[in-house]
């Protein structure tokens, strides 16, 4: 398992220097890595919205939930940004928030 792999239209490439660097490909850019046991996919869209992706299978428990949580939280404070985890394709399908100024992870709860 690598630890990390970069990769545009599915061809594996040197890891960018930046995100901008990421955003100057005109074709699919992706950033694959591993949040403790689960893969994420990193988009990048624009320089205002990069997107992570993963499998909701790879969620089984509170493990899992703590090693997002992290990753949400060290991701908002490194770049001063609320952060929201939602629904694949569905922004309005919130799963959890974080905001910097909050300092921790607000999750939706699921009946």
């Amino acid at each position: 398992m690598d630890p990390a792999n970069f990769s545009v239209s599915g061809k594996i490439e040197s890891m960018p220097l930046g995100v901008e660097a990421a955003l100057e490909s005109e074709t699919d850019s992706l950033l694959s890595f591993y949040v403790g046991p689960i893969q994420l996919a990193c988009h990048f869209f624009t320089v205002v919205e990069i997107e992570f992706d993963f499998d909701p299978r790879q969620v089984s428990g509170e493990t899992e939930i703590e090693h997002l949580d992290r990753f949400v939280r060290l991701l908002g404070d490194a770049t001063g940004k609320q952060v929201t985890l939602t629904q694949e394709n569905d922004q309005e399908a919130i799963i959890a928030r974080y905001s910097p100024d909050l300092g921790s992870v607000v999750w939706r709860a699921f009946s």
